[in-house]
């Protein structure tokens, strides 16, 4: 693939330091920001590669990490997503994308976080009765793609509720993606962009945060296996940057395992597992017997992805997640218009 002419890399270059430089120039202390349920990673694939993910963004969890990711979709992807979090917390994640020919992609989520009703206080150390509380994000992006690179948004309305007491706010999303190479790519994003949200009498910060990420995709002799390294920097506004890193190893089409390490002490975690599976891919040919290519190409792919991360103290976490692709794939493009780099999803992904 030819190199980039020199005022591409420049803007390339300027739009990351622009990124970066916008996470980093607003601090916080530990502890001021608000919605901070924004933090908690979501699907079982990126979570169980460290959320090292910026740099990847490959399919519809693309929304929730770098919207970029939306412009090299191929066909239309639903996720639904369960989190186990720590006691009394659960976490349920739902997002659609559809992807055009011409136009660029769109994309939906909800992410919707409950607290099991727990016993509040007084003034004066007295019972009170129980409380619950919820957050709730509802997420729109667009991408589009320009040759080898793409560019995304992403706007949410925020709401939160503690007992009675609720407070709305919104917030954006803006990511980058850069594949110079089919093996090689490169991502950037800020994350909860927006103004203070206001709880009661006193207005809080988002937890605004910068995110560059890199990833490099290996295959391997032994058949369809593969492998994918992925790396990521993150520079959050209330506490220090911290890296992060993933590996995803597929030694079949259909089954992936997963590891990952987020260096982001402050919240315990560390080292994280995963695995996914396909129960239905339009490359499979039972024992030559049955070919799953003989439906038509709008049939599904339906995967089943699971996450496993330690807290510490705090004890672990479960995450489950089914995705599915669905509908007629996007028109292949011509001389390089269109989403960003066709050639890494027609390997990667056999779509």
């Amino acid at each position: 693939m030819p190199s980039a002419p020199f005022p591409k890399c420049l803007v390339r270059i300027s739009l990351v330091i622009f990124l970066l430089g916008s996470a980093a120039s607003l601090h916080a202390a530990p502890g001021t920001t608000t919605e901070n349920f924004l933090k908690i990673g979501l699907a079982p694939r990126p979570v169980s590669m460290g959320e090292a993910y910026v740099g990847l963004a490959d399919d519809i969890n693309s929304i929730s990490y770098n919207p970029a990711g939306l412009a090299i979709l191929r066909r239309q992807e639903v996720a639904n997503v369960f989190n186990k979090y720590v006691e009394g917390i659960q976490q349920q994640y739902q997002a659609y994308a559809y992807p055009s020919d011409n136009w660029g992609a769109v994309g939906f989520s909800v992410n919707l976080l409950e607290v099991a009703p727990f016993s509040s206080y007084s003034a004066d150390d007295q019972h009170a009765g129980e409380v619950s509380a919820q957050d709730l994000a509802v997420s729109a992006a667009y991408a589009i793609g320009f040759h080898d690179f793409a560019l995304g948004a992403a706007g949410k309305y925020l709401s939160s509720r503690l007992d009675t007491v609720r407070a709305q706010g919104t917030a954006w999303d803006f990511g980058a993606l850069w594949t110079p190479h089919w093996q090689f790519r490169c991502g950037a994003a800020v994350q909860n962009v927006g103004p203070d949200v206001r709880f009661i009498e006193e207005a809080f910060p988002l937890p605004l945060t910068g995110k560059i990420g890199l990833s490099f995709l290996e295959p391997l002799m032994a058949g369809d296996a593969r492998i994918t390294f992925t790396m990521d920097g993150t520079f959050p506004r209330d506490r220090r940057p911290f890296p992060s890193a993933g590996v995803e190893f597929m030694p079949v089409k259909f089954a992936s395992v997963r590891a990952g390490y987020q260096g982001n002490q402050d919240a315990e975690m560390g080292l994280s597992v995963g695995a996914g599976v396909k129960l239905i891919n339009l490359d499979f040919d039972w024992f030559s017997r049955f070919s799953y290519s003989e439906y038509p190409k709008w049939f599904p792919d339906i995967e089943l992805d699971y996450a496993f991360v330690s807290l510490g103290d705090l004890g672990y976490v479960h995450r489950f997640g089914i995705l599915a692709r669905f509908g007629k794939p996007k028109r292949a493009q011509e001389e390089g218009h269109g989403p960003a780099e066709p050639d890494r999803r027609s390997i990667y992904d056999n779509k």
